[in-house]
C-alpha cells in the first residue's frame, strides 16, 4: 500500500533515528534483517516524544486499548435479550450454557458445540463488537465476519 508514496516514520525511540546511519559491524545480524526490512518502505524516520506520539502510544501501550463493552454491561444485556431467550427454548445446533467468566463472578452464555466457549452477543452490542474487530486492522467486510463467527454468537 505504500509502494511509490513517500511516508515519514515517527517513533518514540531515539535510537531508530540513527539506525540508517550506523555501521554494519555495530548491529546485530537481527537488527540489521529489521533495519533491511524498514528501508525498503521509508528511511525518512524522525523521533518524537511519547507524550506527542498519540499514534505510537496507542499501538505500544495495550491499555490504551479499550473494550467496547464491559462484562457487567454484556451480562446485562443477555439478561434482557429475547433472541437468547428464544434460542434457550428452541432446538438448535446452538448448545448455550452459562459460563463463568475468569476473573468476575459473572457468567455469560456462550456456545460450547464447536469445542470452543463463544458468547451470544445481544443485539445492541453486535454493531460495536463488530466495529472494534473491523478497526483493529481493517481487513474487509469478509475477513471481519470471519472473525466475527469464529469468536462469537
Amino acid at each position: 500500500m505504500q509502494e511509490a508514496r513517500h511516508f515519514t516514520i515517527l517513533t518514540d525511540h531515539k535510537p531508530l533515528t540513527f539506525a540508517f546511519n550506523q555501521k554494519r559491524e555495530k548491529c546485530l545480524p537481527r537488527q540489521f534483517n529489521h533495519i533491511g526490512i524498514v528501508s525498503q518502505y521509508s528511511t525518512d524516520i524522525r523521533h518524537t516524544s511519547g507524550e506527542d506520539n498519540v499514534v505510537a502510544d496507542a499501538l505500544s501501550r495495550v491499555e490504551v486499548i479499550t473494550s467496547p463493552v464491559t462484562h457487567e454491561g454484556f451480562a446485562a444485556d443477555q439478561e434482557n435479550d429475547d433472541e437468547l431467550r428464544t434460542l434457550l427454548v428452541s432446538t438448535t445446533a446452538i448448545q448455550l450454557e452459562r459460563i463463568l467468566i475468569l476473573g468476575t463472578s459473572l457468567e455469560l452464555y456462550c456456545d460450547i458445540s464447536s469445542g470452543k466457549s463463544r458468547p451470544h452477543v445481544p443485539t445492541p452490542l453486535r454493531r460495536p463488537i463488530f466495529n472494534s474487530l473491523y478497526s483493529l486492522s481493517k481487513p474487509g467486510i469478509n475477513a471481519t465476519a470471519n472473525l466475527v463467527c469464529q469468536s462469537f454468537v
